[in-house]
């Protein structure tokens, strides 16, 4: 059992983070029309808490951000109609695809190190993009238009009429979790190759 202390420092070290999440999603260096963003590294501190204390605390802290997140964004939510489509956002928008985030403590060590950061990012990225794609499938299929998609494209079997639903959810969630990820990686092995953990050993 750890001490007191350590728990403490813990909640109080992943409670800052979390906020640090919070603050940097705001600030979003582009924003798509239907939901979607690329943020300031916003996903790094929730990676850092999965790499210090493991995925099944990640995975605790992850789904809080999630839940202020749902709070944050809650205006969105006017272009929901019903409450499935209510549910089914909430579920795979926010709780599941902030939430899963904390998988990228599967790849977990002793030492925090720069590949297991861009690995984590990777876990963590390609978790949530599955989690926005079958929301776009279920619930934002209403908004899939070929017009949407750069005429390039536009000639590829994804995008045809019968599946244009399923190609339009993997292309629009791809346009910002792909620069989302990559900016990550990078910033996370920069901070990983640049900060120390030795002194801030990972609670294993």
């Amino acid at each position: 059992m750890k001490p007191r202390s350590a728990n403490l420092q813990q909640l109080v070290l992943s409670a800052l983070l979390i906020g640090l999440a919070t603050v940097l999603s705001l600030v979003k260096l582009f924003q798509l029309p239907f939901g979607g963003a690329v943020t300031l590294c916003s996903m790094l501190p929730l990676i850092l808490i999965t790499q210090l204390y493991g995925a099944k605390w990640g995975l605790l802290s992850c789904s809080a951000y999630g839940i202020i997140q749902l709070f944050i964004d809650s205006a969105g939510f006017s272009f929901v109609t019903g409450i499935p489509a209510y549910m089914a956002v909430v579920l795979f928008d926010y709780l599941l695809a902030f939430g899963l985030i904390g998988l990228a403590g599967l790849v977990r060590g002793k030492k925090i190190t720069a590949g297991r950061m861009v690995a984590g990012t990777v876990v963590a990225c390609v978790s949530r993009y599955v989690c926005h794609v079958i929301s776009g499938i279920v619930v934002w299929k209403v908004y899939a238009e070929l017009s949407a998609i750069p005429e390039i494209l536009r000639g590829w079997a994804l995008f045809q009429s019968e599946t244009l639903i399923y190609g339009y959810a993997i292309y629009y969630n791809a346009t910002y979790m792909l620069p989302e990820m990559l900016i990550t990686m990078a910033a996370g092995a920069a901070l990983a190759s640049i900060i120390k953990f030795d002194k801030l050993e990972c609670v294993r």
